[in-house]
C-alpha cells in the first residue's frame, strides 16, 4: 500500500517538474521506419568504405575516418540538449512570482 503512494506521489513530482521544466521531458522517439531506413543506408555506405579500403588502400581509409568521424559528431550534436543551469530556473521562478503574485508556490 506504501509503495503504490510513494509511487504515486513521485510521478505528480515528475509530472509537475516537467510541466514547469519543458527541458527535463523525454525526447520523442523517432519513427520505426527512420531508424530501419538510416541503419540500411548506413549499412551500405559501410559496405562501399570497406571495398573502397580494399580498392585504393590510405586514400579511402582517410575517407572512412572522416565519414564515420562526421557521422559521430553528427549523432552527438542530435542527442545532445540544452539544459539551463539550476540557477537560471531559480531566477526564472522569481520573475514569474513577481509578475504574477497568484503563480506563487505554497512553500
Amino acid at each position: 500500500m506504501a509503495t503504490n503512494d510513494t509511487r504515486r506521489q513521485f510521478d505528480e513530482i515528475v509530472a509537475g517538474l516537467t510541466a514547469d521544466y519543458p527541458s527535463l521531458a523525454r525526447r520523442r522517439p523517432r519513427p520505426r521506419w527512420l531508424v530501419v531506413t538510416a541503419a540500411i543506408a548506413g549499412g551500405v555506405v559501410w559496405a562501399l568504405l570497406s571495398v573502397a579500403m580494399v580498392a585504393w588502400g590510405a586514400i579511402a581509409v582517410a575517407t572512412s575516418c572522416v565519414v564515420v568521424a562526421t557521422t559521430v559528431a553528427g549523432i552527438f550534436i542530435d542527442s545532445y540538449r540544452w539544459r539551463p543551469s539550476p540557477t537560471s530556473w531559480a531566477r526564472t521562478a522569481r520573475r514569474r512570482d513577481r509578475a504574477a503574485p497568484e503563480n506563487r508556490r505554497n512553500r
